[in-house]
């Protein structure tokens, strides 16, 4: 049995918003850094996408990485709900 791509989709988004503690009713935001560093309590965004290096902040779960293909430079955007406490 193979699954949609929506199928597949609605299954990872329902379990980010259950990995961050958020209710299924609830939107998930997406910042990009720019954004993000200030809503999150970070003194600027190098410090916010040092936080992404070292693994605090995780690619997957937190932060998305939507960089073009074959850029070499990440362009992340980041969870924006409060319950990241980093």
């Amino acid at each position: 049995m193979s699954m949609s791509e929506q199928d597949i989709r609605a299954i990872v988004r329902d379990e980010i918003r259950r990995l961050v503690g958020v209710s299924p009713e609830q939107d998930i935001e997406y910042l990009p850094t720019n954004k993000a560093f200030q809503k999150l309590g970070f003194a600027s965004s190098a410090q916010l996408r040092e936080a992404v290096r070292n693994g605090t902040l995780r690619l997957g779960n937190e932060v998305q990485d939507r960089r073009s293909l074959g850029k070499a430079y990440s362009n992340y955007y980041l969870i924006s709900q409060p319950v990241l406490n980093v």
